[in-house]
């Protein structure tokens, strides 16, 4: 992929589901479900003021952020990766990058996912008791 001069641009989020509690999980996609598909907000019993309630929650600030340096950093690592032809040097690389890619997600990981929970209990919240049962059940 790519060759010299080649462009990268790196996309980083959480991936919160992995980390959440079953109804946890379940509440966050229903949530982007409920807001798209007004069958199956009509099918859980989501009201109007509901709905209106649940857009205005932001789960914004739920990517991992790194800073411009760990970017730069990674950058010029992937770099280093792409141009490595093989064995050694290539491996050493790859390890390289993964392991800046492991570190930028360590010091985000846990701002993510309090922010992530924070909007799930944002939507318990809005719903009924029995709403967040009939969504959370298997």
């Amino acid at each position: 992929p790519g060759g010299a001069g080649a462009q990268y641009t790196f996309a980083f989020f959480y991936s919160g589901p992995s980390t959440l509690s079953p109804e946890q999980a379940a509440l966050w996609t229903a949530h982007r479900r409920m807001l798209r598909d007004q069958a199956m907000a009509k099918e859980w019993g989501v009201t109007p003021e509901q709905a209106r309630q649940l857009k205005a929650i932001d789960f914004s600030g739920i990517e991992l952020r790194p800073s411009p340096q760990d970017r730069q950093a990674l950058s010029q690592l992937f770099a280093g990766y792409v141009a490595a032809t093989s064995g050694p040097a290539r491996m050493d690389a790859q390890k390289q990058v993964v392991d800046k890619l492991d570190a930028i997600a360590r010091a985000s990981r846990d701002d993510a996912r309090k922010n992530l929970v924070a909007g799930i209990d944002r939507i318990k919240a809005t719903l009924t008791p029995e709403q967040v049962e009939r969504i959370a059940k298997p």
